[in-house]
């Protein structure tokens, strides 16, 4: 799933993420050790711990991935910071956006 916006339940946990294919060079890597994610509530707070699952930060050909879960309606929308790092020290950054309402 890569978007500049989506939506969830509170209850669903799944794995997103930002392609990075347009601004990478074919034979660049990003390097997942060196690569964050991070989420933000609407108000500004950092809220990675609970809306990002610990240790699921991957990567699949120019996409940085995350598993989301939890959330409220009350706090969205989140912001999820991609900063990707390649293999030649290039830095990249993409925000994805996810509103969480109960239907």
């Amino acid at each position: 799933m890569s978007s500049d916006y989506f939506k969830k339940q509170p209850y669903e946990a799944f794995t997103v993420g930002a392609s990075f294919e347009n601004v990478m060079a074919s034979t660049e890597s990003i390097v997942v050790l060196t690569s964050a994610v991070t989420a933000e509530d609407k108000n500004g707070t950092d809220v990675s711990d609970s809306i990002l699952v610990n240790g699921s930060k991957a990567v699949s050909g120019f996409k940085l991935q995350i598993r989301v879960q939890a959330g409220s309606a009350a706090a969205s929308p989140y912001k999820i910071t991609y900063k990707a790092v390649t293999d030649t020290d290039e830095q990249y950054e993409v925000d994805q956006y996810m509103q969480v309402e109960e239907k």
